[in-house]
């Protein structure tokens, strides 16, 4: 009995001494077993995790059970994670058994307890996620660029990296032309950018088309977002905005093409200040200004010395230095890629094999009449024509292939293009006023600026063509490489023949401008040829006659500043010609043949001192002319029964006319002119020469022209013994109250023995060059015409005053940049008596055969240089050391100019 009653008793207690001892002697194996099946919790938690961002990053909202398996898991990392601790921390002794007993009894039993409850957490997840890709949404921080060496752009670089640490900059833009590294120069920022605070740097290869949805399909995968195909263009960016606005990021586009909604795509601008940028690249500059760029960087191609150092590299040193000829065709030869590195590089390797000065020499024709067979067609055909191929109409690509026509480097002046597109009837088509016309083309020229595939020149009325762009145009030209006689160019090439016959055949453009050609003797079969240019070349003094007997299709012909004395026999075939430049040439007498062109738009034959006879209604017959310059030309003009040469009135059967140079010899067809208020507006140049009667011209109203000529930019006035007045005068005098001359930039006044200058307290505001030449009887730049001041008395007043037109100083040309002072013996003082010519905008004065003019008194804060001979410099009086010490630094001799 006592037996049973004891193990009554004993037995339960002997069962749970037994079954509590347990979890202390198998402590270890309980709390490996849970971290085993917390390795796969962990696991399974990341991809539910992975999902949960995905959903959230997509705008969808989570299910309840997915949130309650989330928070139940990360519950059960953090005890599972307390456990481990302080199980790291349990001493054992030799039987494995902890020294706190009781401690690695309360480990044991917890983790017995949990292990159901992870196993099951572990399986529901799995079901959860099941099928569920992890690189479906999964976001993306950052992506190393693989770049070549960023050469010759630290400085921009730097650049970047300062806009970049600037908070209130949010959108950089960065432009050039095509290959002068912008992608590489990002690629470097973009690697750079890896060790930022930064959530996520996207980079896009902008489409050219800049389709949004193409956009959004490239953000949403670096950020991990997906959709259906069929999800709304609003939806897609709802999620972007959503995501980005919770980050700090970095766009980078490359290679924008067209302007991108950035909106649209769900990209919202940074509101300052911000670590966020958008960083764009493009080869228009005025995609910066599209996409609201806060800052602007354009990226310049390599400067000589680095693209030299390029260029050896990729050739070989040891072969250019193997021969001082090889040498010296190498530096030539490096110059003709402008700094560009693409280039460089393609030209250095396609040497790198050439050992013979033969192969060198051949390769400097070769540059520059067939660029591709040395850089590659694949330059022009995948990198550069891109570029061409965005111009928006065939207006710009005509207007960029003309430029190719003249020689590599050369700064073009911007009306020549004009012009010549103006006679192919390119320009003009919707304007009818001349000024329009000129203001769309040089919009046209701005807009392949803006583009990178055009340089401004010398100045804002320049351009220049990069020598690969140019490279570029001959090869698109050219039937991109197939036909290389295609365009007939060898501009400043020094040849002295023209060409064979023979290469002319399939010739649509010829230029062989500025060359040292002497004689044309051959006729050419060239029935395609449309444009051709023979300009500057001097010592062309005979053109075969009948050499246009094939050229039925020319348009533009340039015969400018040749040493031709004669056209030849058989311009009237040329039937379809537009433009005809003779400007420069010797030619005594114009051809009646001329008169058969009618569809001659264009005819100039300005500064022509020999052209003596020209025959009459030739002009008349022209009647579709909208240019006719003939200024320091011909000007013996018919008024009525008056004169002996073509009868003024042909000019005005031009109905068409928009533009007119003209030379003018007598009162009677200045006074023609002045009644012919459509002729009298349309003349940008006057020459009035030799013109017996006049006596007086008056400025800027200029009665004797009928005060209306409004467009009127230069005006030359020469070889008189009449002329005694040039009058400014003022709008308050008894000579008028319009001023005839609002654009007058340019006045010359030669060879007029008893001219002066009176000013009567008016202004040329718009003249910014005045060049007076042997204007023997001038004792003074300027003479009063005030009769009640002699010039030797200042008032009080004016001394206070001495700023005011009426005080001390005059004021009559405020926006003059050069004074040419020439061959003018009684010359003594730029102003009479002890006023001051004021001079708010001079920059350049130059003073040649003047051997009076002892002092210089006058005020011209901008001045940058004073031009004259060490005698008459040395020989100037100084009223004190400043003036003296003021000038010193600008003078530079010269011994004529």
């Amino acid at each position: 009995m006592i037996d049973s009653i004891i193990n009554f008793v004993w037995s339960p207690i002997k069962e749970y001494v037994y079954k509590e001892s347990k979890y202390v002697l198998a402590w270890e194996s309980n709390m490996s077993a849970l971290q085993k099946e917390m390795l796969e919790l962990n696991s399974k938690l990341e991809d539910l995790q992975s999902k949960v961002d995905a959903a959230d990053r997509q705008g969808k909202n989570l299910t309840s059970e997915s949130k309650s398996l989330l928070d139940r898991a990360k519950k059960l990392q953090e005890q599972s994670k307390k456990m481990e601790e302080r199980c790291k921390t349990m001493s054992k002794c030799l039987a494995d058994i902890p020294l706190d007993v009781f401690s690695g009894y309360q480990l044991s039993k917890k983790a017995e307890h949990l292990l159901p409850e992870v196993k099951e957490s572990v399986t529901k997840i799995s079901t959860v996620v099941n099928n569920v890709a992890r690189a479906e949404s999964m976001p993306q921080r950052f992506q190393e660029r693989l770049v070549n060496q960023a050469l010759g752009v630290d400085s921009v670089l730097e650049q970047l990296q300062h806009h970049f640490q600037d908070v209130n900059v949010r959108v950089i833009g960065v432009y050039g032309m095509a290959a002068v590294g912008k992608t590489v120069l990002l690629g470097e920022l973009n690697n750079q950018l890896r060790e930022m605070d930064l959530d996520c740097i996207i980079w896009v290869d902008m489409p050219k088309d800049s389709c949004v949805d193409k956009v959004q399909d490239v953000v949403g995968q670096w950020l991990g977002i997906t959709w259906q195909d069929t999800t709304p263009q609003k939806e897609r960016a709802r999620l972007i905005t959503r995501q980005l606005n919770k980050s700090k990021f970095v766009l980078i586009l490359d290679e924008v093409w067209k302007p991108l909604d950035l909106a649209k795509v769900g990209i919202p601008i940074p509101r300052r200040p911000s670590q966020s940028k958008i960083i764009l690249a493009t080869r228009i500059e005025g995609m910066c200004s599209e996409l609201n760029a806060d800052v602007t960087v354009r990226v310049e191609c390599m400067d000589w010395k680095e693209a030299w150092t390029l260029f050896e590299e990729t050739a070989g040193k040891q072969l250019i230095n193997s021969n001082k000829e090889i040498r010296r065709h190498a530096k030539q030869l490096f110059l003709k890629c402008g700094g560009l590195p693409l280039a460089l590089t393609k030209l250095g390797r396609a040497m790198a094999t050439r050992k013979s000065v033969h192969e060198w020499q051949l390769a400097l024709t070769t540059i520059d009449i067939a660029p591709w067979e040395l850089l590659g067609k694949e330059i022009f055909s995948d990198i550069l024509r891109p570029s061409y191929d965005n111009l928006a109409n065939d207006k710009l690509r005509t207007c960029l292939l003309y430029c190719s026509l003249y020689p590599e480097g050369f700064s073009i002046y911007k009306e020549w293009i004009i012009d010549y597109c103006i006679g192919e009837g390119i320009i003009g088509d919707i304007y009818i006023d001349v000024q329009e016309i000129y203001n769309k083309g040089h919009e046209l020229l701005g807009i392949l600026q803006a583009a990178s595939l055009l340089e401004e020149g010398e100045d804002e009325n320049h351009v220049k063509m990069h020598p690969v762009v140019r490279g570029l145009a001959l090869w698109i030209a050219c039937d991109c490489g197939e036909k290389p006689n295609k365009w007939l160019v060898r501009p400043q090439a020094d040849l002295h023949e023209a060409p064979m016959a023979e290469k002319w055949k399939a010739a649509e453009r010829v230029s062989l401008m500025r060359n040292n050609i002497t004689e044309i003797s051959e006729i050419p079969e060239s029935p395609n040829v449309q444009t051709l240019m023979l300009q500057h070349n001097r010592r062309l003094s005979k053109i075969c006659d009948g050499f246009f007997t094939f050229m039925t299709k020319l348009r533009v012909l340039d015969l400018s500043h040749t040493g031709i004395t004669e056209l030849p026999a058989g311009v009237g075939v040329m039937t379809e010609l537009r433009y005809l430049d003779l400007c420069g040439t010797d030619i005594k007498q114009l051809p009646s043949e001329i008169g058969k062109l009618k569809q001659l738009r264009f005819l100039l034959l300005s500064y022509m001192k020999q052209l003596a006879m020209f025959p009459t209604e030739v002009i008349s017959n022209l009647t579709k002319l909208q240019v006719f310059y003939m200024y320091n030309s011909y000007g013996d003009w018919k008024v009525g029964s008056i004169g002996n040469g073509v009868d003024f009135d042909e000019l005005n059967a031009l109905k068409q006319l928009t533009a007119m140079e003209i030379t003018i010899q007598s009162v009677h067809a200045l006074q023609r002119l002045a009644q012919s208020h459509r002729l009298v507006t349309r003349t940008s140049k006057l020459h009035i020469r030799a013109c017996q009667g006049l006596t007086t011209i008056d400025m800027p109203y200029c009665t004797i022209l009928g005060r209306v000529m409004r467009r009127l930019r230069e005006l030359r006035v020469s070889d008189s013994d009449e002329l005694k007045e040039v009058i400014i005068v003022d709008c308050d005098s008894e000579y008028g109250e319009t001023n005839a001359l609002p654009k007058l930039e340019i006045l010359g006044l030669y060879r007029l023995s008893k001219a002066k200058i009176f000013w009567y307290g008016g202004c040329l505001r718009s003249l910014t060059e005045l060049s007076i030449n042997g204007c023997s009887e001038m004792e003074y730049l300027i003479y009063l015409g005030d009769d009640d001041d002699d010039g030797d008395e200042v008032s009080e007043e004016d001394e206070e005053d001495g700023e005011q037109v009426s005080g001390a100083v005059i004021d009559a040309f405020p926006n003059l940049k050069v004074l040419l002072l020439k061959k003018m013996p009684k010359l003594k003082s730029l102003s009479e008596g002890r006023r001051t010519l004021a001079f708010p905008s001079l920059e350049y004065l130059g003073v040649f055969n003047c051997p009076n003019l002892k002092k210089l008194k006058l005020k011209a804060e901008k001045l940058k240089m004073v031009l004259g001979t060490m005698q008459w410099w040395n020989g100037l009086e100084w009223e004190d050391d400043s003036m003296k010490s003021l000038l010193q630094p600008l003078f530079r001799k010269k011994a004529f100019l």
